[in-house]
């Protein structure tokens, strides 16, 4: 943004005041505007408040983002009255935080409108009691959007709000790891919730079909995922796919959460901080076997616990990734490159002019969609991503792909070589 934000969020104090927060350091691919709204009801004001806490200090805590301070001066004199709402290439999002009676303020529903009237998203978020009649509660505009709901407390939205404003992503990527002998109930049980949590989830019980090269397909799995789940069961050692897997997960930066289960040996490769012990309490009939599934309460507090790690695991490697190839700039000019608003680097040399996109994921039709959209004439087009874990007939059709959009393709691993190509106008 002018002010060189990357998020700002506006939200209502108790005494109605809009508070306007900015952070910057998070190095996403466009800026966002987040607009808190809550309907008029103590309720509904404190739920908004939960939210934004938790976006706060998600934001400034885990993801490193730092606050600075806003255009504004940190107050505005209504909701959604911000510079950001008429820069170009800004994300917006309206947040409508309900309770499970109230209807929306005049406020809210002039919001609505001019979200929908310029097509930007709003998401309605509401208590688990508040689902009935919830069509009569939104306001018009709004009632094409699909709400999203919480159990216990507001917070929990959080994840369903940072991937709406593209935060994250609204397409989470997770790997189950795991010894099908001692717990293969409990990985389905988490494939089942994961998937019903919006999660793209690999399960080797599920995904690959046979006559299908086993490690290779792992490989390529593993690849194109955020973090791998792994379940630390009794008899893991034992298993020479889950120490590829975990090997494979550590080189590429992936993120890594362990459920140490009853009886199980933890890993020594895994960070204790990475690990979370599952009691016995928490399985049905108070027993652990390769039979064993998780209670209710116990499975949602996990799944919980999943998003969170995953959105953290993204940003991260995002970050990791736009560190490496500012690096290896860095060390052949001693300056950084210059990082324009939609998220591209420039890099200039040997009399031409690379646009240069980073992937935290092995890169597909949209990512060569998007760049090959935004080359200017007498640029060349870069698209840097993990590649080389690819099966053939994927790594062929990454290619063809690259060609045609008229890209140069690059696997992560080579960004060193890569840079010194681009510098010297060669590559």
């Amino acid at each position: 943004m002018r002010d060189g934000a990357e998020v700002i969020v506006h939200n209502q104090d108790g005494a109605g005041r809009v508070r306007c927060t900015a952070y910057r350091d998070l190095r996403l691919a466009n800026p966002v505007f987040i607009v808190l709204a809550a309907y008029g009801s103590r309720k509904a004001i404190d739920s908004q408040h939960d939210i934004a806490s938790a976006l706060h200090a998600e934001l400034t805590g885990p993801m490193g983002a730092s606050v600075m301070t806003a255009a504004c001066g940190g107050s505005a004199p209504d909701l959604g009255q911000c510079h950001a709402r008429h820069e170009h290439g800004v994300e917006k999002l309206l947040v409508l935080v309900g309770d499970d009676h109230s209807l929306p303020t005049d406020e809210l529903v002039r919001l609505s409108a001019d979200w929908a009237h310029n097509g930007w998203p709003i998401l309605p978020l509401f208590p688990w009691s508040g689902q009935g009649g919830l069509s009569r509660r939104l306001p018009v505009a709004a009632t094409p959007a699909n709400a999203h709901f919480w159990k216990v407390d507001a917070a929990q939205t959080l994840p369903a709000v940072m991937a709406t404003a593209n935060i994250t992503t609204r397409q989470p990527r997770i790997f189950i790891s795991y010894r099908q002998i001692d717990s293969a109930a409990l990985a389905i049980q988490l494939f089942d919730a994961l998937s019903h949590a919006g999660f793209n989830v690999f399960l080797d019980h599920f995904r690959i079909p046979p006559g299908v090269n086993f490690q290779s397909r792992l490989s390529q799995e593993l690849g194109d995922k955020s973090m791998v789940l792994l379940l630390e069961s009794e008899r893991l050692d034992e298993s020479q796919w889950v120490a590829h897997e975990i090997a494979v997960a550590k080189t590429c930066g992936l993120g890594l959460l362990g459920l140490l289960l009853p009886g199980g040996q933890p890993q020594a490769s895994l960070e204790p901080e990475n690990r979370r012990t599952v009691p016995l309490a928490d399985f049905a009939g108070g027993q652990f076997d390769k039979d064993a599934t998780l209670l209710p309460a116990a499975l949602e507090r996990i799944v919980q616990e999943i998003k969170q790690t995953h959105d953290r695991a993204l940003v991260a490697r995002r970050r990791m990734i736009e560190h490496s190839f500012e690096g290896a700039v860095y060390r052949k000019t001693g300056a950084l490159p210059h990082r324009s608003g939609d998220g591209a680097f420039k890099v200039t040399g040997g009399g031409k002019t690379y646009q240069v996109w980073l992937s935290p994921y092995p890169p597909d039709t949209p990512d060569f969609h998007r760049a090959h959209g935004k080359i200017q004439h007498l640029e060349d087009g870069v698209l840097i991503g993990l590649s080389r874990l690819m099966e053939p007939a994927i790594q062929t059709r990454t290619m063809w792909l690259a060609d045609l959009c008229k890209l140069h393709h690059v696997d992560e691993g080579q960004i060193a070589r890569a840079a010194k190509l681009m510098l010297q106008g060669k590559l």
